[in-house]
């Protein structure tokens, strides 16, 4: 891809990638790119490249925390991003062990919501694969891991938001952003009633709604709001990561049929120019005889 490695192990790329399923990065980096070294936490992170909002800014040189329940993505996460702090949990409003429903065909629709696991599998014909999964709060993370200020928290768990946020301490740590997943899996239908209160009621206040999510600004960093007046548009210049996987296929052919292109001209003009010059008579002759006559 269209990136620099530096001496610190930090992939850097000549442009701004959008690497999130809808532009959420884009908009976090509008109020956090002039900061060199911050710190996230992605819970419900999934897939640490696809589809991820933070990994733009661990390739920025950030770091952070990244919750996920699925087991698979574990040795994933490991590898790809070794600075993070990787955690195969479950998060909500205790300590405890909770059923959880993975969804075998795509996991970013895992979910602890038993009426939610049952609609995915007779609306969609999913399988499920269902299991045991310790569970703890955000505040327990919090308390063991989080030593430094808190950019950003992203929450994307298929129905579970209210409870993760009910085991959050937001008096002792405080996100300067919140992203908060505010529709039913595979629907446009908002469901943010039942939790926003309690968000907004620990000092934060909304700022913006992508269609998708709901963000979220500090009281006490009211200077962050100002970033979140639109979603992310042309004037971010930008390129999303499927545009960018094109452009690279596209250049990759546009090499090979520059490469074949050479191997022919060498063939056309090398020794055997005589015999090339009699295909190409032939082929001229069998075009005559083949294509249709003309009006």
């Amino acid at each position: 891809m269209n990136e620099t490695a530096t001496k610190d192990g930090v992939r850097r790329h000549k442009e701004l990638v959008s690497y999130a399923q809808n532009c959420e990065d884009i908009l976090l980096w509008r109020a956090f790119a002039d900061v060199p070294r911050g710190f996230y936490i992605d819970i419900g992170a999934n897939d640490p490249n696809t589809d991820s909002v933070t990994r733009l800014f661990y390739e920025a040189g950030w770091h952070g925390i990244n919750v996920e329940p699925v087991s698979s993505w574990q040795e994933v996460l490991q590898k790809e991003r070794p600075r993070d702090i990787n955690l195969v949990n479950l998060v909500g409003s205790g300590e405890s062990t909770a059923t959880f429903y993975e969804v075998i065909e795509d996991t970013r629709l895992s979910t602890t919501d038993p009426e939610i696991a049952a609609g995915h599998e007779r609306d969609f014909g999913y399988h499920l694969r269902k299991y045991d999964v310790k569970c703890t709060t955000l505040a327990a993370i919090c308390r063991e891991h989080a030593t430094e200020p808190i950019h950003f928290l992203k929450i994307d768990v298929e129905g579970g938001e209210f409870s993760v946020l009910q085991g959050m301490d937001f008096v002792n740590f405080r996100p300067m952003i919140l992203v908060v997943e505010a529709t039913m899996p595979c629907s446009a239908e908002e469901c943010h009633a039942d939790w926003e209160p309690l968000v907004l009621l620990h000092g934060y206040r909304f700022v913006l709604f992508d269609g998708l999510s709901r963000y979220y600004v500090a009281n006490e960093h009211s200077e962050l709001e100002r970033h979140f007046t639109s979603p992310a548009n042309i004037q971010d210049s930008f390129i999303t990561l499927s545009a960018l996987q094109t452009r690279e296929k596209m250049h990759d052919l546009e090499r090979k049929v520059a490469n074949f292109g050479k191997i022919i001209a060498d063939y056309e003009y090398g020794p055997i120019r005589p015999f090339t010059r009699l295909l190409k008579s032939i082929g001229k002759s069998i075009r005559k005889i083949t294509d249709p006559p003309r009006p």
